[in-house]
């Protein structure tokens, strides 16, 4: 061999076959697994939704609360305002 070919060789013995990253060898599931496997994630999933659901029905509780709360200042803020104008007419009409 000359210097170039053995250079080509020893180039082409380092390289790697096959892809530069672990993959696993692929598992064939039995119908049983697949069927375990779905269960697995339907429960999961089903969990999930009762978490959300439980998350969604407190926020609507605080966003309820949090309108009456405002509603019940405007509803002061207005008595206020009010009672302002009405010992203002009572000051105009005595000056």
């Amino acid at each position: 061999m000359t210097g170039g070919a053995a250079a080509l060789s020893r180039a082409a013995s380092n390289q790697q076959s096959g892809p530069l990253v672990y993959m696993a060898p692929r598992k064939v599931e039995t119908e049983e697994e697949k069927l375990r496997r779905y269960d697995r994630v339907m429960e999961k999933l089903r969990k999930m939704m009762q978490h959300e659901r439980r998350l969604l029905k407190v926020a609507r509780m605080q966003y309820n609360k949090e309108l009456a709360s405002k509603t019940e200042l405007e509803i002061l803020l207005k008595q206020a305002v009010d009672k302002v104008k009405s010992e203002r007419k009572q000051h105009k009409r005595h000056a």
